[in-house]
């Protein structure tokens, strides 16, 4: 079976996403608060545990991305979560037409499309590569005369200091279990083609004809024992040739 787990970086993350498991019954068999620090040796660590399919946010997500090939979901912002912060942001500096400045991963960001006119504000949107370049992306936006900073721990800190009132994002429900739904088709993909390579090598171990899976690409991916006496030549020595059925199979 394949086994999801979901790293978050604070506790009142866990709790939101302990209550969505819950209500929407997603078997996740690994949950964790981790720190930034540690985010690749969580994600290793929890492989090892036996999970699959890797669920995190933000900068834990794309240090998991870039430096391990483990499948990986990442929480996005909500609509739904985007429109409550410039709603609340709104109101805070009480103004018909703010300017918001947002500062954010880039992988954390759904479909910005039309929000400024949706909620009546004008967006300033820097992405962070890395969270030390959380004061020179402030300075950017300060050029554009921002009434409030939307943006994480750091970055709402940072923004204080320089003088501006700053709103903390932070991921609710929605973007959860929207994250979460997606690990499960991707954990129901997987499992299916498990089944299917098992059901596949089954084949190629009882029949005497022979054998040559190709993907679309028409390379070759899998030829059975009965191809390799065939041709000659071994499974590793024709992986990735590709297959045609004019006259040369393989090239």
């Amino acid at each position: 079976m394949i086994k999801i787990a979901l790293l978050v970086p604070n506790q009142e993350m866990l709790e939101i996403a302990q209550n969505t498991i819950k209500e929407q019954q997603i078997d996740v068999e690994y949950i964790k608060v981790i720190q930034t620090v540690d985010a690749v040796n969580e994600a290793r660590l929890a492989v090892e545990q036996g999970a699959h399919i890797i669920v995190a946010r933000g900068y834990q997500a794309k240090l998991i991305k870039e430096y391990t090939n483990i499948p990986l979901v990442e929480i996005r912002l909500h609509a739904q979560e985007i429109g409550l912060l410039l709603k609340k942001a709104k109101a805070m500096v009480k103004k018909e037409t703010p300017r918001i400045g947002l500062i954010v991963f880039e992988n954390m960001l759904c479909d910005m499309s039309h929000m400024e006119e949706l909620f009546g504000v004008q967006l300033s949107i820097a992405y962070l590569s890395k969270i030390e370049d959380t004061v020179s992306k402030l300075y950017e936006l300060s050029k554009e005369n921002p009434d409030l900073i939307i943006g994480g721990e750091i970055t709402c800190r940072e923004a204080e200091k320089m003088g501006y009132p700053a709103l903390f994002y932070d991921s609710t429900e929605e973007s959860i279990d929207e994250a979460l739904q997606a690990a499960k088709k991707m954990a129901y993909a997987a499992e299916v083609e498990k089944q299917n390579t098992a059901q596949f090598e089954t084949v190629l171990d009882a029949t005497f004809n022979g054998i040559i899976k190709i993907n679309g690409e028409r390379k070759i991916i899998v030829i059975n024992k009965t191809v390799e006496n065939l041709i000659g030549k071994n499974e590793e020595d024709v992986i990735a040739m590709s297959f045609s059925l004019r006259g040369k199979p393989l090239s």
